[in-house]
Protein backbone atom coordinates (compact mmCIF):
# COMPACT_ATOMS: atom_id res chain seq x y z
CA UNK A 1 0.00 0.00 0.00
CA UNK A 2 2.89 2.34 0.77
CA UNK A 3 4.42 1.40 -2.57
CA UNK A 4 1.28 2.44 -4.46
CA UNK A 5 1.33 5.80 -2.65
CA UNK A 6 5.05 6.32 -3.34
CA UNK A 7 4.61 5.58 -7.05
CA UNK A 8 1.66 7.96 -7.45
CA UNK A 9 3.37 10.79 -5.57
CA UNK A 10 6.60 10.11 -7.47
CA UNK A 11 4.79 10.58 -10.79
CA UNK A 12 3.38 13.89 -9.56
CA UNK A 13 6.73 15.07 -8.16
CA UNK A 14 8.78 14.24 -11.27
CA UNK A 15 7.86 16.95 -13.76
CA UNK A 16 10.50 15.70 -16.23
CA UNK A 17 9.39 12.08 -16.05
CA UNK A 18 9.23 11.44 -19.82
CA UNK A 19 12.31 13.52 -20.59
CA UNK A 20 14.22 11.50 -17.98
CA UNK A 21 13.43 8.36 -19.97
CA UNK A 22 15.81 9.55 -22.70
CA UNK A 23 18.49 10.98 -20.40
CA UNK A 24 21.52 9.10 -19.10
CA UNK A 25 24.96 10.65 -18.65
CA UNK A 26 27.56 8.00 -17.68
CA UNK A 27 30.72 8.68 -15.68
CA UNK A 28 29.32 11.92 -14.25
CA UNK A 29 29.37 10.95 -10.58
CA UNK A 30 26.21 11.78 -8.66
CA UNK A 31 24.56 13.06 -11.85
CA UNK A 32 24.89 9.57 -13.37
CA UNK A 33 23.36 8.00 -10.26
CA UNK A 34 20.37 10.35 -10.51
CA UNK A 35 19.95 9.61 -14.22
CA UNK A 36 20.07 5.86 -13.52
CA UNK A 37 17.50 6.30 -10.74
CA UNK A 38 15.12 8.19 -13.03
CA UNK A 39 15.66 5.89 -16.01
CA UNK A 40 15.05 2.68 -14.03
CA UNK A 41 11.95 4.22 -12.48
CA UNK A 42 10.40 5.29 -15.78
CA UNK A 43 11.31 2.44 -18.14
CA UNK A 44 9.08 -0.11 -16.36
CA UNK A 45 6.65 2.28 -14.66
CA UNK A 46 3.51 0.47 -15.94
CA UNK A 47 4.84 -2.78 -14.45
CA UNK A 48 5.67 -1.06 -11.15
CA UNK A 49 2.14 0.36 -10.87
CA UNK A 50 0.53 -2.95 -11.86
CA UNK A 51 2.54 -5.15 -9.50
CA UNK A 52 2.06 -2.77 -6.56
CA UNK A 53 -1.68 -2.26 -7.06
CA UNK A 54 -2.50 -5.92 -7.74
CA UNK A 55 -0.35 -6.99 -4.79
CA UNK A 56 -2.15 -4.58 -2.46
CA UNK A 57 -5.51 -5.76 -3.79
CA UNK A 58 -4.61 -9.43 -3.37
CA UNK A 59 -3.72 -8.88 0.31
CA UNK A 60 -6.42 -6.28 1.00
CA UNK A 61 -8.31 -8.60 3.34
CA UNK A 62 -5.15 -8.80 5.50
CA UNK A 63 -4.37 -5.07 5.35
CA UNK A 64 -7.93 -3.86 5.83
CA UNK A 65 -10.06 -6.70 7.27
CA UNK A 66 -12.60 -4.52 9.07
CA UNK A 67 -15.20 -4.37 6.30
CA UNK A 68 -15.29 -8.14 5.87
CA UNK A 69 -15.29 -8.88 9.59
CA UNK A 70 -18.16 -6.42 10.11
CA UNK A 71 -20.20 -7.74 7.17
CA UNK A 72 -19.78 -11.40 8.13
CA UNK A 73 -19.76 -10.89 11.94
CA UNK A 74 -16.48 -12.83 12.33
CA UNK A 75 -17.98 -15.84 10.48
CA UNK A 76 -15.01 -16.62 8.27
CA UNK A 77 -16.52 -19.92 7.13
CA UNK A 78 -19.38 -17.96 5.53
CA UNK A 79 -16.85 -15.63 3.91
CA UNK A 80 -14.92 -18.54 2.41
CA UNK A 81 -18.15 -20.13 1.16
CA UNK A 82 -19.21 -16.94 -0.61
CA UNK A 83 -15.73 -16.54 -2.10
CA UNK A 84 -15.79 -20.09 -3.47
CA UNK A 85 -19.10 -21.94 -2.95
CA UNK A 86 -17.63 -25.32 -3.95
CA UNK A 87 -14.73 -25.14 -1.49
CA UNK A 88 -15.84 -27.59 1.19
CA UNK A 89 -14.17 -27.75 4.60
CA UNK A 90 -15.37 -30.77 6.56
CA UNK A 91 -13.77 -31.35 9.96
CA UNK A 92 -12.18 -34.72 10.57
CA UNK A 93 -14.63 -37.24 12.01
CA UNK A 94 -12.03 -39.26 13.90
CA UNK A 95 -13.11 -42.43 12.08
CA UNK A 96 -10.63 -44.21 9.81
CA UNK A 97 -11.36 -44.08 6.11
CA UNK A 98 -9.79 -45.21 2.84
CA UNK A 99 -9.53 -42.97 -0.19
CA UNK A 100 -11.49 -43.96 -3.27
CA UNK A 101 -9.45 -44.93 -6.36
CA UNK A 102 -8.09 -41.66 -7.70
CA UNK A 103 -8.10 -42.71 -11.38
CA UNK A 104 -11.88 -42.39 -11.97
CA UNK A 105 -11.92 -39.11 -10.00
CA UNK A 106 -9.15 -37.65 -12.18
CA UNK A 107 -10.95 -38.79 -15.33
CA UNK A 108 -14.13 -37.03 -14.21
CA UNK A 109 -12.13 -33.91 -13.33
CA UNK A 110 -10.53 -33.84 -16.77
CA UNK A 111 -13.90 -34.22 -18.50
CA UNK A 112 -15.56 -31.45 -16.47
CA UNK A 113 -12.62 -29.04 -16.73
CA UNK A 114 -12.07 -29.37 -20.50
CA UNK A 115 -10.70 -27.37 -22.26
CA UNK A 116 -9.10 -25.82 -19.17
CA UNK A 117 -6.34 -27.46 -17.13
CA UNK A 118 -6.12 -28.70 -13.56
CA UNK A 119 -3.87 -26.34 -11.59
CA UNK A 120 -4.33 -27.64 -8.04
CA UNK A 121 -5.52 -30.85 -6.37
CA UNK A 122 -5.98 -30.89 -2.60
CA UNK A 123 -6.88 -33.87 -0.37
CA UNK A 124 -8.01 -32.94 3.14
CA UNK A 125 -7.90 -35.53 5.97
CA UNK A 126 -6.82 -38.34 3.59
CA UNK A 127 -7.01 -41.15 6.14
CA UNK A 128 -10.32 -40.00 7.67
CA UNK A 129 -13.90 -40.97 6.75
CA UNK A 130 -14.64 -37.27 6.11
CA UNK A 131 -11.86 -36.76 3.59
CA UNK A 132 -12.40 -34.28 0.76
CA UNK A 133 -10.78 -34.16 -2.69
CA UNK A 134 -10.86 -30.64 -4.16
CA UNK A 135 -9.77 -29.79 -7.70
CA UNK A 136 -9.30 -26.30 -9.11
CA UNK A 137 -8.93 -25.39 -12.76
CA UNK A 138 -7.50 -22.28 -14.34
CA UNK A 139 -8.32 -20.73 -17.66
CA UNK A 140 -6.56 -22.05 -20.72
CA UNK A 141 -3.50 -20.39 -22.19
CA UNK A 142 -5.56 -17.55 -23.70
CA UNK A 143 -6.79 -16.31 -20.32
CA UNK A 144 -5.23 -14.20 -17.57
CA UNK A 145 -7.55 -14.97 -14.66
CA UNK A 146 -7.00 -18.00 -12.43
CA UNK A 147 -9.09 -20.52 -10.50
CA UNK A 148 -12.31 -20.31 -12.49
CA UNK A 149 -13.77 -23.78 -11.85
CA UNK A 150 -13.86 -25.78 -8.58
CA UNK A 151 -14.93 -29.37 -7.87
CA UNK A 152 -15.22 -31.09 -4.47
CA UNK A 153 -15.51 -34.88 -4.10
CA UNK A 154 -16.13 -37.17 -1.15
CA UNK A 155 -12.74 -38.73 -0.53
CA UNK A 156 -13.99 -42.18 0.43
CA UNK A 157 -16.62 -42.68 -2.30
CA UNK A 158 -15.38 -40.42 -5.11
CA UNK A 159 -18.86 -38.88 -5.38
CA UNK A 160 -19.11 -35.28 -6.57
CA UNK A 161 -20.33 -33.08 -3.71
CA UNK A 162 -20.14 -29.56 -5.14
CA UNK A 163 -19.23 -27.76 -8.35
CA UNK A 164 -18.80 -24.06 -8.98
CA UNK A 165 -17.95 -22.25 -12.23
CA UNK A 166 -17.00 -18.65 -11.47
CA UNK A 167 -19.09 -16.25 -13.57
CA UNK A 168 -19.62 -13.33 -11.17
CA UNK A 169 -18.29 -10.13 -12.83
CA UNK A 170 -16.67 -8.73 -9.68
CA UNK A 171 -14.91 -12.03 -8.97
CA UNK A 172 -13.82 -12.19 -12.60
CA UNK A 173 -12.27 -8.73 -12.25
CA UNK A 174 -10.52 -9.71 -9.01
CA UNK A 175 -9.14 -12.93 -10.48
CA UNK A 176 -7.99 -11.06 -13.59
CA UNK A 177 -5.95 -8.66 -11.45
CA UNK A 178 -4.62 -11.55 -9.35
CA UNK A 179 -3.70 -13.39 -12.57
CA UNK A 180 -1.72 -10.36 -13.72
CA UNK A 181 0.17 -10.39 -10.43
CA UNK A 182 1.17 -14.08 -10.36
CA UNK A 183 1.61 -14.32 -14.18
CA UNK A 184 0.64 -17.98 -14.50
CA UNK A 185 -0.68 -17.12 -17.96
CA UNK A 186 2.61 -15.68 -19.17
CA UNK A 187 5.03 -17.36 -21.59
CA UNK A 188 8.73 -17.48 -20.75
CA UNK A 189 9.50 -14.17 -22.48
CA UNK A 190 6.89 -12.29 -20.43
CA UNK A 191 8.08 -13.88 -17.20
CA UNK A 192 11.63 -12.70 -17.98
CA UNK A 193 10.23 -9.19 -18.47
CA UNK A 194 8.58 -9.48 -15.05
CA UNK A 195 11.88 -10.57 -13.56
CA UNK A 196 13.97 -7.86 -15.22
CA UNK A 197 11.39 -5.19 -14.32
CA UNK A 198 11.56 -6.36 -10.71
CA UNK A 199 15.36 -6.09 -10.76
CA UNK A 200 15.01 -2.62 -12.24
CA UNK A 201 12.68 -1.62 -9.42
CA UNK A 202 15.22 -2.92 -6.90
CA UNK A 203 17.73 -0.70 -8.68
CA UNK A 204 15.42 2.31 -8.26
CA UNK A 205 15.31 1.70 -4.51
CA UNK A 206 19.07 1.09 -4.20
CA UNK A 207 20.05 4.18 -6.21
CA UNK A 208 17.57 6.30 -4.25
CA UNK A 209 19.04 5.17 -0.93
CA UNK A 210 22.56 5.80 -2.18
CA UNK A 211 21.69 9.28 -3.46
CA UNK A 212 20.13 10.21 -0.12
CA UNK A 213 23.33 9.44 1.81
CA UNK A 214 25.71 10.89 -0.80
CA UNK A 215 23.80 14.18 -0.82
CA UNK A 216 24.24 14.52 2.95
CA UNK A 217 27.62 12.88 3.58
CA UNK A 218 29.54 16.19 3.67
CA UNK A 219 27.12 18.14 5.87
CA UNK A 220 25.38 15.62 8.16
CA UNK A 221 27.26 13.18 10.37
CA UNK A 222 24.76 12.74 13.20
CA UNK A 223 23.40 9.50 14.61
CA UNK A 224 20.50 9.41 12.15
CA UNK A 225 22.78 9.71 9.14
CA UNK A 226 25.20 7.07 10.46
CA UNK A 227 22.29 4.69 11.11
CA UNK A 228 20.87 5.13 7.59
CA UNK A 229 24.34 4.85 6.03
CA UNK A 230 24.96 1.47 7.63
CA UNK A 231 21.43 0.20 7.08
CA UNK A 232 21.84 1.01 3.40
CA UNK A 233 24.90 -1.25 3.23
CA UNK A 234 23.14 -4.08 5.03
CA UNK A 235 19.93 -3.78 3.01
CA UNK A 236 21.33 -3.22 -0.48
CA UNK A 237 24.07 -5.84 -0.26
CA UNK A 238 22.58 -8.06 2.44
CA UNK A 239 19.22 -8.68 0.74
CA UNK A 240 20.52 -10.50 -2.36
CA UNK A 241 23.01 -12.52 -0.33
CA UNK A 242 20.34 -13.57 2.16
CA UNK A 243 17.99 -14.78 -0.56
CA UNK A 244 20.78 -16.52 -2.43
CA UNK A 245 21.39 -18.35 0.87
CA UNK A 246 17.91 -19.85 0.43
CA UNK A 247 19.00 -21.46 -2.86
CA UNK A 248 22.21 -22.73 -1.27
CA UNK A 249 20.31 -24.23 1.67
CA UNK A 250 17.88 -25.82 -0.79
CA UNK A 251 20.77 -27.55 -2.56
CA UNK A 252 22.99 -28.45 0.41
CA UNK A 253 20.59 -29.56 3.17
CA UNK A 254 19.82 -33.32 3.31
CA UNK A 255 16.65 -34.06 1.25
CA UNK A 256 14.84 -35.87 4.08
CA UNK A 257 15.89 -33.55 6.88
CA UNK A 258 13.14 -32.82 9.42
CA UNK A 259 11.55 -29.35 9.01
CA UNK A 260 13.73 -28.79 5.95
CA UNK A 261 11.43 -26.19 4.36
CA UNK A 262 11.26 -24.18 7.57
CA UNK A 263 15.04 -24.28 7.99
CA UNK A 264 15.49 -22.95 4.44
CA UNK A 265 13.34 -19.93 5.34
CA UNK A 266 15.13 -19.43 8.65
CA UNK A 267 18.44 -19.47 6.76
CA UNK A 268 17.36 -16.36 4.83
CA UNK A 269 16.63 -14.29 7.92
CA UNK A 270 19.57 -15.68 9.88
CA UNK A 271 22.06 -14.73 7.15
CA UNK A 272 20.35 -11.36 6.70
CA UNK A 273 20.65 -10.57 10.43
CA UNK A 274 24.37 -11.45 10.43
CA UNK A 275 25.04 -9.24 7.41
CA UNK A 276 23.11 -6.32 8.91
CA UNK A 277 25.16 -6.67 12.09
CA UNK A 278 28.40 -6.80 10.08
CA UNK A 279 27.43 -3.63 8.19
CA UNK A 280 26.63 -1.92 11.49
CA UNK A 281 30.04 -2.53 13.10
CA UNK A 282 32.35 -2.13 10.11
CA UNK A 283 33.26 1.13 8.31
CA UNK A 284 30.91 1.58 5.33
CA UNK A 285 33.82 1.73 2.87
CA UNK A 286 34.94 -1.74 4.01
CA UNK A 287 31.44 -3.20 4.43
CA UNK A 288 30.35 -2.23 0.91
CA UNK A 289 33.31 -4.03 -0.67
CA UNK A 290 33.18 -7.09 1.61
CA UNK A 291 29.44 -7.69 1.32
CA UNK A 292 29.43 -7.18 -2.45
CA UNK A 293 32.21 -9.77 -2.70
CA UNK A 294 30.21 -12.10 -0.43
CA UNK A 295 27.13 -11.68 -2.65
CA UNK A 296 29.24 -12.59 -5.68
CA UNK A 297 30.63 -15.72 -4.00
CA UNK A 298 27.13 -16.78 -2.89
CA UNK A 299 25.78 -16.43 -6.44
CA UNK A 300 28.76 -18.37 -7.76
CA UNK A 301 27.97 -21.06 -5.19
CA UNK A 302 24.45 -21.45 -6.60
CA UNK A 303 25.96 -21.93 -10.05
CA UNK A 304 28.40 -24.59 -8.81
CA UNK A 305 25.86 -26.51 -6.68
CA UNK A 306 23.06 -26.41 -9.24
CA UNK A 307 22.73 -30.17 -9.29
CA UNK A 308 22.68 -32.91 -11.94
CA UNK A 309 21.18 -33.76 -14.34
CA UNK A 310 20.66 -30.19 -15.49
CA UNK A 311 17.16 -29.31 -16.64
CA UNK A 312 16.26 -26.25 -18.70
CA UNK A 313 14.99 -24.54 -15.53
CA UNK A 314 18.21 -25.32 -13.65
CA UNK A 315 20.24 -23.94 -16.55
CA UNK A 316 18.24 -20.72 -16.33
CA UNK A 317 18.80 -20.44 -12.59
CA UNK A 318 22.51 -21.20 -12.96
CA UNK A 319 22.99 -18.71 -15.80
CA UNK A 320 21.15 -15.98 -13.87
CA UNK A 321 23.17 -16.67 -10.71
CA UNK A 322 26.45 -16.58 -12.69
CA UNK A 323 25.45 -13.27 -14.34
CA UNK A 324 24.69 -11.77 -10.95
CA UNK A 325 28.00 -13.09 -9.60
CA UNK A 326 29.87 -11.30 -12.40
CA UNK A 327 27.93 -8.10 -11.71
CA UNK A 328 28.68 -8.24 -7.98
CA UNK A 329 32.38 -8.99 -8.60
CA UNK A 330 32.61 -6.03 -10.98
CA UNK A 331 30.90 -3.75 -8.44
CA UNK A 332 33.18 -4.92 -5.61
CA UNK A 333 36.22 -4.29 -7.78
CA UNK A 334 35.03 -0.78 -8.66
CA UNK A 335 34.47 -0.04 -4.98
CA UNK A 336 37.92 -1.34 -4.14
CA UNK A 337 39.42 1.27 -6.47
CA UNK A 338 37.26 4.08 -5.08
CA UNK A 339 38.89 6.40 -2.60
CA UNK A 340 35.85 6.41 -0.36
CA UNK A 341 34.70 2.85 -1.01
CA UNK A 342 31.21 3.87 -2.07
CA UNK A 343 29.41 2.11 -4.97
Amino acid sequence: MALVLILLTGIVAHKRIFLDFFTFRPNKGQRSWLDAHNLLGVVALPFHLMIAFTGALTLASMFMPWGLTTLYHQDFAALEHDFNPADMDRPASGKAGTLAPIGPVLADIKQRFAPNDLIRLTISNPSDASSIIMAIAGQNASGVGVETHTLSYDGTTGKLLAEHIEKRPIMGFYRFLYGLHVAHFAPAFTRWLYFLSGLGFAGVIATGLHLWTRKRCHRERGLGFLLVERLNVGMITGTPTAFVAFFLANRLLPPFMANRAQIEIQTVFGVWAILLLYAAVRPPSVAWRDLMSMAALACLGVTLFNGLPLTFLQLGVGATAFSLACLFFYTARRMGRSAIGQP
